[in-house]
């Protein structure tokens, strides 16, 4: 009887240890984008909706040229501002990680496969993109989270004003 208790108390400690390190909404908050290679967006936030991880807009650099969808395949969405717009979507936390989603290139107005993980300290994120849905054929880059008072800088964008590429809301 007190093995079978010292197991349970095992399992359950077990559990949540893998829970705490491997939450889906632990990637939630704002995200600086890698200095290179440098693309319009400069700060992105990310939210957590039924487990499915959406990235968006929040800041671009001051030196970009445009501040529109300029490349978007839709030419109709072409004049709608990047900010707001949902360029990482359907990464789905499942068995304790993050499933291969979906990432737009604001910079190119094309769409790879999206891989994300995050540091043990949960400060910094690995993007991979990728033309596979394997991964193999592809590059990771390195967001950084911002901190609260960095964060405070930047106005967030309220979600019925999110939108998709093809201009829909989330």
């Amino acid at each position: 009887m007190k093995n079978i208790a010292s197991i349970i108390i095992f399992i359950i400690i077990f559990n949540s240890f893998l829970y705490a390190a491997n939450n889906a909404k632990d990637v939630e908050g704002f995200w600086g984008m890698p200095e290179k290679p440098k693309g319009r967006m400069k700060v992105a936030k990310i939210i957590v909706i039924d487990n499915k991880v959406y990235a968006y807009g929040i800041a671009l650099h001051d030196d970009v040229k445009s501040t529109l969808d300029i490349h978007n395949p839709n030419k109709s969405l072409r004049d709608k501002d990047l900010k707001g717009l949902i360029f990482i979507y359907d990464i789905e936390f499942k068995d304790g990680e993050w499933q291969t989603g979906r990432i737009y290139h604001t910079d190119q107005g094309s769409t790879y496969y999206a891989k994300i993980s995050l540091s043990e300290d949960k400060n910094t994120l690995f993007l991979k993109a990728s033309l596979d849905k394997n991964g193999v054929v592809g590059d990771t880059v390195k967001w950084t989270r911002l901190s609260k008072e960095e964060s405070n800088k930047y106005s967030d964008i309220p979600i019925n004003k999110l939108r998709t590429i093809e201009g829909k809301g989330i």
